[in-house]
This record gives structure tokens, C-alpha cells and sequence, in this order.
């Protein structure tokens, strides 16, 4: 017989996040998580990464405050055009903080650079395979444009 894992709605991220089967304990009448707490903040990072909706504003912050990052050193390292649209951003606090879809492509790739569990692992396999094509191709570039070519190979 399947027991039901018990669920903890966690807000001390500074967003909610639902802890399933974690260890827990009260304090003051309020049920908390008996975890370590840097170990759920990497797992909400990485978590972070994957999710599978656009990043709400308070979910921004966290990242940018995981990351020790200032609003204008995470808009330079996410190539957004000032400090002002992190701030922004973030002020979306529950909403989705409204950023272009590339940026926040570009972000949860920047975050996936600063985490060390599988996924970078893959990525670093895969970005070392496109690192060679990529900047050989683009250190070839002369300024002149040239035309793409294509050769047709007949099938065997």
C-alpha cells in the first residue's frame, strides 16, 4: 500500500514552492522544512532552470540573489539592455516578468552555467562540441558576406 507523500507549500524563497516528502518540523506553530537550507536553494535554482513556465519576478530575484548578482551585473550577463528591465522584471513579483523569450533563453542557460549537477555536465559536453564550430567559423569571417553553398550528393 502507497502512502501519500505529505506536501509543504514553501514560501521562504521568496516564491512558493510545494516540498514534497521533505523532512519537516514545527517552529512556533508553523510547519517548516528540516533541511539544509543551501541545499534547497540549489535544488530550487536547478529546478529553476527546467521549469517548464516562464520565470515570475520573485523567481528572477531569487536567481539574481542566488547568484550574487547586482540588477545591473545580471542585465550585462543576460545581454538585457539596462538595469531598469531587471527591476522591472522583478516588480512582476507572481506574474511572468513579461522578458523576451530569447532573454530568458540566454538566462537559463547563464544559470545552468553556475550549477553543478547533471544538467551542466551535459551542457558542458555539448557546448564543447558546438564551441569548436561555432567560433572556428565565426573567427573565419572576413567582413564580406559570401554566399551559402550546398552540395548534392546523390543517395547511395
Amino acid at each position: 500500500m502507497k502512502t501519500e507523500k505529505k506536501i509543504l507549500r514553501y514560501e521562504g524563497l521568496g516564491f512558493p514552492v510545494n516540498l514534497i516528502g521533505f523532512p519537516t518540523k514545527k517552529i512556533d506553530d508553523a510547519e517548516v522544512p528540516d533541511y539544509n537550507m543551501n541545499d534547497l536553494m540549489r535544488l530550487a535554482f536547478e529546478a529553476l532552470i527546467i521549469k517548464k513556465s516562464r520565470l515570475t519576478g520573485a523567481e528572477l530575484k531569487f536567481v539574481r540573489n542566488y547568484l550574487g548578482e547586482t540588477q545591473a551585473e545580471l542585465a550585462r550577463n543576460v545581454n538585457a539592455q539596462h538595469h531598469s528591465s531587471v527591476c522591472g522584471w522583478e516588480k512582476k513579483w507572481s506574474m511572468p516578468t513579461g522578458m523576451d523569450t530569447n532573454t530568458e533563453v540566454v538566462l537559463r542557460l547563464y544559470m545552468l552555467l553556475h550549477t553543478k549537477s547533471k544538467l551542466k555536465k551535459i551542457y558542458d559536453a555539448t557546448w564543447m562540441k558546438l564551441n569548436g564550430i561555432i567560433f572556428d567559423a565565426l573567427a573565419s569571417l572576413n567582413g564580406e558576406p559570401e554566399a551559402l553553398s550546398l552540395e548534392y550528393k546523390e543517395a547511395a
